[in-house]
């Protein structure tokens, strides 16, 4: 089993400094803030190194792999480093009654996933149709963000919150799964002819599926929030409650089902909405909660062979959880999760070409909790 090392230094400071005034009788503040990061990595690992592609005898569609060191993998280190600056601000104004305006503006990070910087190249597919491989790539950038928030927030009452928010986000050097062919070298002993994917007397050009820093993306949207709690309802009917939220957003980099050339598209990008119900009184907690995400781009290439889009079908969920504390060391419980089984679906670039069909059920717990 191949095994990869990735070190990672990161060195940052940060500074940022408040105001606060009062400006036509509306109280005001400001925090204005900055972060410098610098990062040097270190990829290590272990790779085949393919040297050959050979003819089979009597099997004109598969080419055996000739592989340096005798077969054995070998070792790989790549280094790289960067550095970024993060400016911040966020503001608050408190519009009276009851009514705060917020703005803030800034640049993030986002590093990639470890395991996307792993320094080696694995070779899938060695056949004249198709030539495929697959890898990490140490190479990679963090991608960036440049966000400007606004929202609107009413608390007409303790236990009351009416919001609303605007958002846009520009996410440059975005991380994706893409092919892109590249050429590996080959010593061609088996006299191979050019054509196809041999695309020179030494060269042999695979379709790589690997992580890359991807084009400047815009996204942009709205969330809308409203908490209520019922105290003000008599008796035991004061610990009801209910929240709901929903989250609307756009893009200008998605997924045009119609072409086969798209490099770029981002993934996870979907709407969805949350509700739920709850009861919290005397010990007592209750909740039913309802969850939607709508079908969204999973994955822009499919792992493994092919280089079609996979998506998650719109998916509702059913949860339900209630719990008495006994007294304050002891608390019993039961919830269900999913209670109504819905299935999990993902599909190919066309909605009727399913790829996974999950089926996990409900799912219940009962138990005790003890504090000690």
């Amino acid at each position: 089993m191949l095994s990869d090392w990735i070190n990672e230094n990161v060195y940052a400071g940060y500074i940022d400094v408040d105001f606060r005034a009062t400006l036509g009788g509306l109280p005001w503040f400001i925090n204005i803030g900055a972060r410098y990061v610098h990062t040097e990595l270190t990829a290590s690992g272990q790779q085949f190194d393919l040297i050959d592609l050979l003819p089979v005898t009597g099997d004109v569609t598969i080419f055996q792999g000739v592989f340096a060191n005798g077969g054995q993998p070998l070792a790989r280190t790549e280094s790289s480093s960067y550095d970024f600056f993060l400016p911040n601000l966020n503001a608050r104004v408190d519009l009276g009654a009851n009514v705060v305006a917020r703005l803030s503006a800034s640049r993030t990070l986002t590093r990639p996933q470890v395991q996307d910087l792993a320094p080696r190249t694995n070779f899938d597919v060695l056949r004249p149709a198709s030539l495929n491989a697959s890898g990490g790539n140490p190479a990679l950038r963090p991608y960036t963000s440049n966000n400007f928030d606004l929202s609107l927030e009413w608390y007409p009452s303790r236990t009351t919150t009416i919001a609303a928010a605007a958002f846009y986000k520009n996410v440059r050097d975005f991380i994706v799964q893409t092919r892109e062919n590249e050429v590996i070298t080959i010593a061609n002993a088996g006299n191979l002819p050019v054509g196809g994917f041999i695309t020179g007397p030494n060269e042999a050009t695979f379709s790589v599926r690997r992580p890359r820093n991807a084009d400047t993306a815009n996204v942009r949207g709205i969330e809308l929030n409203v908490v209520h709690t019922f105290d003000w309802l008599p008796g035991l009917l004061s610990g009801f409650g209910a929240q709901v939220n929903a989250t609307f957003v756009g893009s200008n980099a998605t997924f045009d089902q119609d072409s086969d050339d798209i490099s770029f598209a981002l993934e996870g990008l979907g709407d969805s909405q949350n509700a739920s119900v709850f009861y919290e009184k005397g010990g007592l907690s209750a909740r039913v909660a309802y969850n939607r995400r709508e079908r969204f781009l999973e994955s822009l290439v499919t792992p493994g062979e092919g280089g079609d889009p996979v998506f998650r079908r719109t998916f509702d969920q059913w949860d339900v959880r209630a719990s008495y504390d006994v007294n304050q060391y002891a608390q019993v419980f039961v919830e269900g999760i999913n209670i109504t089984s819905e299935k999990n679906i993902t599909t190919g670039r066309f909605d009727n070409q399913v790829l996974d069909f999950i089926d996990t059920g409900a799912r219940w717990a009962v138990g005790v909790r003890g504090t000690f």
